[in-house]
């Protein structure tokens, strides 16, 4: 689970299973898989995505509703 993980890197697989690219945490694209990190030094504890279908994000009134 990802939860209280924060975003290391977005990562493109090649069809043999090497690496492809990899993205800054801040820069996802669609296709590639996100890898987020615990933080913690040890034990180094990981989640790996699926590939991303879609990159939306909420419109800016619906986000206003979100509680501080």
């Amino acid at each position: 689970m990802a939860v209280g993980k924060r975003v290391s890197s977005g990562i493109r697989f090649t069809e043999v299973g090497g690496i492809a690219s990899i993205s800054e945490p801040g820069d996802p694209h669609v296709g590639e898989q996100i890898c987020f990190i615990s933080g913690e030094p040890e034990p180094e504890e990981e989640v790996l995505t699926s590939p991303v279908k879609a990159i939306e994000r909420p419109p800016k009134d619906v986000v206003a509703l979100y509680p501080n």
